[in-house]
């Protein structure tokens, strides 16, 4: 059975020493890839091999397994918030959520000494902002020394994020973090336009943002609203939700309207039927959520109409329905549960419109009167692998550590080199989605171009 020797020094490193070779060596981009290889990779089935097992094997075994149990301490109360540290949204303090705006949190952190691996700290969110928008994957990004994961980002309950240091920080001293996350508005929690703290608190120290919050308001005329908005957007199972407002305004009513929903980029030619659901209005004078929120469950809110209007939606294999109103007069929310094409590098989803303005007479002007509303959704999915700017917004991804290597004979100050280091792609739910309004008022100037919303899911390295 191997030995471990143990040896005591003078000078104090703050957690136990083991007697290492200290002279230097030169570390080729082999070496350490081979490494990073070995550590990603999890054995296969073919590797395992069954064996006979002594007694002594097993409780060798035994204490290999409890020895290899990492079990790290909270070290949230070491950690020391600096006054740089800041919540800011990139394109000012108006946040339009519907245009992909979004806000960040900028951390400058500073540890003390003696980080093990294992170890943790954690900060808590405040209830309107999430860190993974219309993703379903909950992640945030990991944070790196070059290429080296430092510490693991990890999204608990209720807002608390954790991050836990990895094999990396060992012997590390005199460590500071740079840490960016994008955060996104909550539209369940922030419904409505106005102005929102976003807070996050670290070890007691609370960092604040102020910013005024406006939702887009879909496309109109003078008789319908038409609003839309992606729920949720699964990419490992190439599904999504979409939410749609039908809504009569200005105390005008339609007649003869057919409302569409068809994938027109990623539809799935031979995918399995979308599941809609139909619901009506049924709450206050004050309205949906301008956020395009909608929560089906809240039957003083939405009255589940789906089997009374059966016989008026029909729904295809291609992700598309049609739904006709004999009358608009009310308004009605559309939950729409649908899959994509796989592979596909855009997704945009188009809700149309068509109808008459009320007219007991049904005269030449009525029939030439019709009138569309056209609104999209749109996603393009694209790889993150380089820093870089989105359309509307730089992409965050300078999540760093800095430090100094305790040798026990003097320190080594510096950071790894990327170039040491196998770049590997970026597809673990790194993708970042950017989201494309579109709106478009038929018979009334033609196609307008609209919005694009840049949502990434991060690992949140997005979400």
């Amino acid at each position: 059975k191997p030995q471990v020797k143990e040896t005591t020094q003078s000078q104090d490193n703050s957690g136990d020493q083991r007697q290492v070779d200290l002279t230097p060596k030169k570390v080729t981009q082999n070496q350490v890839a081979e490494t990073q290889v070995v550590v990603a990779q999890p054995r296969t089935a073919s590797e395992s091999k069954p064996r006979v097992t002594r007694s002594a094997d097993v409780v060798e075994a035994k204490e290999a397994s409890n020895a290899s149990e990492i079990k790290g301490t909270d070290v949230t109360s070491k950690v020391t918030v600096e006054d740089e540290s800041k919540i800011e949204a990139p394109k000012g303090n108006n946040v339009q959520p519907h245009e992909g705006q979004r806000v960040v949190l900028k951390y400058k952190l500073k540890f003390q000494d003696g980080l093990k691996t294992g170890d943790y700290f954690d900060f808590t969110l405040s209830n309107n902002v999430n860190t993974h928008g219309v993703a379903t994957t909950r992640k945030v990004p990991d944070i790196k020394n070059g290429s080296l994961v430092m510490a693991k980002g990890q999204v608990l309950d209720n807002g608390r994020i954790r991050y836990t240091f990895t094999d990396y920080i060992k012997d590390k001293v005199n460590v500071t973090a740079n840490l960016e996350i994008n955060l996104f508005i909550d539209p369940k929690t922030v419904q409505n336009n106005g102005q929102q703290t976003i807070t996050s608190k670290l070890n007691g120290k609370e960092t604040s943002g102020t910013m005024q919050l406006t939702y887009k308001d879909g496309v109109k005329n003078q008789y319908t609203n038409v609003n839309g908005s992606i729920e949720t957007f699964d990419k490992e199972k190439n599904k999504f939700t979409h939410v749609a407002y039908i809504k009569p305004i200005n105390g005008n009513n339609s007649d003869s309207v057919t409302v569409t929903g068809v994938l027109t980029q990623g539809s799935n030619e031979y995918g399995t039927q979308p599941n809609v659901k139909i619901y009506e209005y049924v709450g206050t004078e004050k309205g949906l959520p301008q956020s395009v929120y909608a929560n089906t469950a809240d039957s003083t809110q939405l009255k589940d109409v789906t089997n009374q209007m059966s016989d008026k939606l029909k729904v295809q294999n291609n992700g598309s329905y049609s739904l006709n109103f004999d009358k608009l007069d009310k308004t009605y929310v559309i939950h729409y549960t649908g899959d994509y094409l796989n592979g596909t590098s855009e997704v945009n989803f188009r809700t149309q419109l068509t109808g008459y303005p009320e007219n007991r007479y049904k005269t030449y002007y009525y029939y030439n009167n019709g009138y569309t509303l056209t609104w999209d959704n749109g996603l393009v999915l694209y790889s993150n692998k380089a820093d870089g700017d989105g359309k509307y917004g730089p992409i965050v991804d300078s999540n760093n550590f800095e430090f100094s290597e305790d040798s026990g004979n003097g320190s080594i100050s510096g950071q790894y080199d990327a170039k040491q280091i196998i770049e590997t792609e970026e597809n673990q739910d790194n993708t970042p989605l950017d989201i494309d309004y579109h709106t478009a008022i038929d018979g009334e100037g033609g196609y307008v171009d609209g919005y694009i919303e840049t949502i990434e899911e991060t690992d949140s390295s997005a979400i």
